[in-house]
């Protein structure tokens, strides 16, 4: 078992035609929403599982011709998205996950614009063969 090498991933926003998006980093938090269920016979609490809540966190360079708006980043919208793993020919790919926010900072004491882009919820397919 080896480990598998980030250099090479990227994200790949779906429309007509793909728009793919090269970035510093994603990160994929795939937690569960979970309901408490304990009752006054129970001795500690309990709590129960109910649905996936992933949230994705994309970091990447602003530049002067692909701004994260014009790939279908914009705050509000509702998108399928693509996650390269990396070295490997798999991507994550989400359904119907909603971005949450694009946050934009501009350092201008030794930095390049940078920008943040969160995502959340939607239908999750883990290590597939092909973007959406």
């Amino acid at each position: 078992m080896s480990a598998i090498s980030g250099t090479g991933g990227y994200i790949s926003v779906a429309g007509s035609p793909d728009v793919r998006v090269d970035i510093q980093r994603w990160v994929l938090n795939l937690p569960n929403r979970i309901a408490e269920i304990t009752s006054s016979a129970d001795t500690a609490s309990k709590f129960k599982g109910t649905i996936p809540d992933a949230t994705i966190q994309i970091s990447l360079l602003a530049d002067d011709t692909t701004y994260p708006e014009t790939s279908g980043l914009s705050a509000g919208t509702t998108i399928n998205l693509s996650l390269k793993l990396g070295t490997l020919a798999k991507f994550h790919n989400f359904t119907s996950t909603t971005v949450e926010s694009v946050n934009t900072t501009d350092d201008s004491t030794q930095d390049v614009i940078r920008m943040e882009v969160t995502c959340r919820g939607g239908e999750v397919a883990l290590y597939q063969n092909a973007v959406l």
